[in-house]
């Protein structure tokens, strides 16, 4: 009975907390969304197929923001809880299963797209390795000459990048929220993600931005690491 209370106080209050970032849009803080949508899809591991519905919501938003290996991992998440479904019931009607296969398939297509453009090409081989034995199964040789063709270009990028030694997948920071105004998230700390060369004034203007408009305050902002 605690495990679900808890359940239901963290979907009400993610979808609350979700609905005050997406007021501030433009400037909302993604990162926060992101962890909040999570945190609703994990309350929901009971019910996979509520949990797939949040994942492919997560997914999309991490597209939108161009968080490439984000959304490439959401779909690999959902591809695998709809093969633990296909194989706890292996029964089912031919044709329940075909079309869990061709969400499975789809989910390893979006997500090879994703790791590519993440630049993640030794996880987008990885996916292939689970796709390539369905399609050749299914004898779709459409498809096959198309992942075929994917992982040859993938591979040939990543020969280039090694070579050059150029890959950068993002910058990190580490932000942490210190006061009551910010509720639950007082005292916490969050690992940000930006893009590629991004600088720590941008993501302290950022912040300052996005949480002065959210508190209707002004908010102090710490640029460097000593301690709170």
């Amino acid at each position: 009975f605690d495990l679900l209370t808890k359940r239901i106080g963290t979907i009400l209050q993610g979808s609350i907390d979700i609905r005050k970032q997406e007021a501030l849009s433009p400037h909302c803080d993604a990162t926060t969304i992101e962890h909040l949508i999570m945190s609703i899809a994990g309350a929901f591991v009971h019910i996979p197929d509520i949990q797939i519905e949040h994942l492919k919501r997560l997914a999309e938003f991490q597209r939108h923001h161009k968080n490439y290996a984000e959304a490439g991992y959401c779909y690999l998440t959902m591809a695998d809880l709809y093969e633990t479904k296909l194989r706890a019931n292996p029964t089912k009607l031919p044709q329940s299963s075909v079309s869990l296969e061709l969400r499975i398939r789809s989910c390893y297509g979006e997500a090879c797209e994703m790791l590519d453009n993440a630049r993640l090409y030794e996880e987008c081989n990885r996916a292939y390795a689970k796709l390539i034995p369905m399609l050749e199964k299914r004898k779709n040789w459409n498809e096959l000459a198309s992942a075929h063709a994917h992982l040859h270009k993938i591979f040939t990028e990543l020969d280039v990048s090694e070579q050059k030694n150029d890959r950068l997948l993002g910058t990190y920071f580490r932000v942490g929220f210190y006061g009551k105004s910010f509720g639950d998230r007082d005292g916490k700390e969050f690992v940000y993600k930006k893009p590629l060369v991004t600088h720590l004034v941008e993501i302290v203007g950022e912040m300052r931005t996005i949480y002065s408009d959210l508190l209707k305050e002004e908010v102090e902002i710490i640029a460097d690491s000593r301690e709170v």
